[in-house]
């Protein structure tokens, strides 16, 4: 799951820059919203360094985390180039299941069984765009 981050990380970030560098970027996508964005990940990201964070702690950030991210990346679709788009909408299906297997593997370790419906939504919605 680890690798799968890292990949979507470096592909957001691509998609992001190339938006902002086209100036085609969708109307609800703006420097105002990136810098909102990335506040809001970073807030995640200082909570998840706390020493004293539980397994349970963490599932939960990663869910919210999520939420943020999920409806980035569909943002940003439309205004990436056809290939591009292409690119970002197959890596999108093809791991779609398999992360959010993940995630909901880590929430039974964690005895997280409150965020199922989160996680049954971001997966509609993700498979839904593609």
């Amino acid at each position: 799951m680890s690798d799968m981050e890292a990949g979507h990380f470096a592909i957001l970030t691509l998609s992001q820059d190339l938006v902002q560098m086209t100036g085609d970027a969708p109307s609800e996508i703006t420097s105002a919203t990136f810098d909102e964005t990335e506040d809001r990940l970073t807030a995640l990201e200082s909570q998840g360094e706390t020493p004293s964070l539980t397994l349970a702690e963490a599932v939960h950030l990663a869910v919210a985390w999520e939420e943020i991210e999920l409806p980035r990346v569909l943002a940003l679709l439309p205004a990436l180039p056809p290939e591009a788009r292409r690119r970002m909408l197959s890596g999108l299906l093809a791991e779609t299941d398999l992360h959010y297997d993940c995630l909901t593997a880590l929430a039974g370790l964690a005895g997280v069984a409150s965020i199922d419906s989160r996680l049954q939504t971001l997966r509609q919605t993700a498979l839904e765009a593609c």
